[in-house]
């Protein structure tokens, strides 16, 4: 579904990423461990067109998509919930999450898009009125992968979404990007949170500096001893 070959980012003269090779098929979890400044939200920030490639080539459904701007993107069906939620505070709720749906003309696409969001988040709905700025921590982050929903994505993207959190709220939201992704939207989830990341991912890839340096299954990472010390503390 989205394949990347041996892209590469830099900032000036410093080299971001390095002959990044990585895929996602269809209607898999897929999750991207690193420590920070591994490079991580760099890569999102490529596949999702807000940064350009130095090299290399992003395809989605194979088609060449290097290049596109985040609005073509997203009508393609890929969608990115950035890091640090970036929700527009003075605006309700409600609000926001219309702002994610920009790319649907019809009002029966929009209300079902938001049952289907109020479905997953309640306390989205009760607060429908309240500006974001005005939620929880967790409340916003819920926030944030409901507008990220509306678009009625294939391909979410989705960054660091437990950074900051209680530990009883990132069960809660990895819970529902499992049962997003297990509806039928393939993930790729950048985190560091790498044990309660794995237990719902198919497969992952370690970045480290800019570069890929390891990638397998759930079970094959879980059990890699380097895994283990750097990102799981066992």
């Amino acid at each position: 579904m989205l394949k990347l070959s041996t892209i590469a980012v830099k900032y000036g003269q410093y080299e971001a990423l390095k002959d990044i090779e990585m895929m996602v098929e269809k209607g898999e979890l897929v999750v991207l461990l690193g420590a920070n400044g591994a490079g991580k939200s760099t890569l999102f920030r490529a596949i999702s067109g807000l940064t350009p490639l130095e090299e290399g080539s992003i395809s989605w459904q194979e088609k060449k998509i290097s290049g596109f701007s985040p609005s073509q993107l997203v009508k393609q069906g890929i969608v990115h919930c950035p890091e640090g939620r970036k929700l527009f505070s003075e605006m309700t709720v409600l609000e926001n999450l219309k702002m994610g749906a920009y790319v649907i003309k019809e009002k029966k696409q929009m209300k079902e898009s938001l049952a289907y969001v109020y479905q997953l988040f309640p306390i989205l709905e009760e607060k429908k009125a309240d500006p974001a700025g005005s939620l929880s921590g967790g409340q916003q982050q819920m926030l944030a992968i409901g507008r990220a929903m509306m678009a009625k994505p294939q391909l979410i993207l989705f960054d660091e979404p437990s950074i900051g959190l209680a530990p009883l709220i990132v069960e809660q939201v990895l819970d529902v990007i499992k049962t997003v992704n297990e509806a039928g939207t393939t993930v790729l989830l950048a985190e560091q949170n790498a044990n309660a990341a794995l237990k719902i991912a198919d497969r992952g890839y370690v970045i480290e500096n800019g570069r890929v340096v390891l990638e397998g299954t759930k079970a094959e990472l879980l059990a890699n001893d380097d895994v283990r010390k750097a990102y799981i503390g066992a």
